[in-house]
């Protein structure tokens, strides 16, 4: 006996998949944004305050990169048995899109690494 119907739980997951991306794709766009007028900083408080910005953002990246791996886990376990073999046209743009998240995953990292010797450097302690 199932307390949930599948349906609604598997819409939940989806839901929280699609506004995890659109928190990192929408908070990615808004920090480039807010940084792009402002290329040619020298120091002062505008750019403290961009650092503490995007200090802040970081946490909230990968807080909603650990709901996209938790959920995209889910929706591939939930489809695992009808993922194509690699040699097929679909199977190789998923195994690609896999790589391409790995490879933002570690951009991501050094990312992280600038902004916090950015704060390091911007804020004193």
């Amino acid at each position: 006996m199932t307390i949930l119907h599948p349906h609604p739980l598997a819409f939940l997951v989806r839901f929280l998949h699609v506004m995890a991306m659109a928190v990192i794709v929408g908070g990615s766009a808004t920090l480039v944004a807010l940084m792009w007028g402002k290329a040619n900083w020298r120091g002062g408080s505008d750019a403290v305050r961009a650092v503490l910005i995007a200090f802040r953002y970081e946490y909230l990246f990968w807080a909603s990169v650990g709901v996209l791996v938790a959920t995209g886990m889910g929706n591939l376990a939930a489809v695992i048995g009808s993922i194509p073999d690699f040699a097929t046209s679909w199977g190789w743009r998923f195994h690609v899109k896999l790589v391409c998240v790995v490879v933002l995953l570690f951009l991501s990292g050094m990312r992280t690494l600038c902004v916090a010797h950015l704060f390091q450097e911007a804020v004193p302690a």
